[in-house]
């Protein structure tokens, strides 16, 4: 699929048009608006060059993961243990001096996820928020050290899962996870 489109309301024309690049090992690098045609079974989105407004670029390492994304100008990497799981997410920043500032920590035990601790701003404190599995050992809630559930996943049939948010109410932050 290189290009979807959202209707409006009634169905009459398209609202939306979102492109979706790929490389050539079928990983998605870009996606981003545009003002291309998008017809059912045409064809659209064949360059970059047909995107007007990037949403969102994808970097990957040699072992297929997806080490960086950018969203609103600003990239995020990933570092991985050897084991491939996620253990920290930082941004990169516009000053020299602190060229990167901690997103978020993984916290595993036998490959299994714990928790997550979320950071504020350059150099701020963490808030740790514990993970709750299901019992193929997938996240599907995070709460903090209250007990309030801050994000929680569920499947809805053919296999759709979506996520709901909720402002931890010590600190306001909205927390999601990167799993």
């Amino acid at each position: 699929m290189s290009a979807i489109g959202r209707y409006d309301a009634a169905g009459a024309g398209l609202v939306e048009r979102v492109c979706l690049r790929h490389d050539a090992l079928g990983r998605l690098v870009l996606v981003g608006s545009t003002s291309s045609a998008i017809v059912p079974g045409g064809t659209a989105c064949l360059s970059d060059a047909e995107v007007s407004w990037a949403l969102g670029r994808f970097k990957y390492d040699a072992r297929n993961r997806r080490v960086a994304s950018q969203r609103g100008g600003v990239w995020t990497w990933t570092v991985f243990d050897l084991g491939g799981n996620p253990l920290s997410e930082f941004q990169q920043t516009e000053n020299p001096a602190v060229p990167w500032a901690k997103v978020r920590d993984y916290l595993w035990l036998d490959g299994r996820l714990l928790g997550q601790v979320e950071y504020e701003g350059v150099g701020g404190v963490g808030a740790v928020y514990a993970a709750h599995l299901d019992h193929l050992g997938q996240p599907r809630a995070l709460t903090s050290t209250t007990g309030q559930v801050v994000w929680a996943s569920y499947q809805r049939p053919y296999g759709e899962v979506l996520e709901k948010t909720a402002p931890d109410a010590q600190t306001g932050r909205r927390v999601v996870t990167n799993l």
